[in-house]
């Protein structure tokens, strides 16, 4: 029977942080409801909209924007600085 040698294993390890899924429920949550605004602002608003119409539609644009913006940025970062390695195997 051959001898193993005493080796260390590197696995990929895949850690979810609780505060990074909460970010991206929160995310996720703004973008589809600034979504759903803008939409039914398309639909339902009268040819020419009040300036309180109009603030409120820039606003969920400007918001829609950031949220997307953002979803770049969190699955970016989080992709750039992954979790360190995890070690198994005999330790010494």
């Amino acid at each position: 029977m051959p001898v193993k040698p005493k080796s260390l294993a590197v696995q990929a390890v895949i850690t979810i942080n609780p505060l990074f899924k909460l970010l991206i429920w929160v995310n996720s949550a703004l973008c589809v409801l600034t979504f759903v605004g803008m939409v039914a602002m398309a639909i339902f608003a009268p040819k020419d909209p009040t300036p309180a119409q109009t603030q409120l539609s820039t606003a969920c644009e400007t918001v829609f924007k950031m949220t997307a913006g953002a979803f770049i940025g969190l699955l970016g970062g989080r992709a750039a600085a992954p979790d360190a390695p995890k070690q198994t195997g005999p330790t010494q």
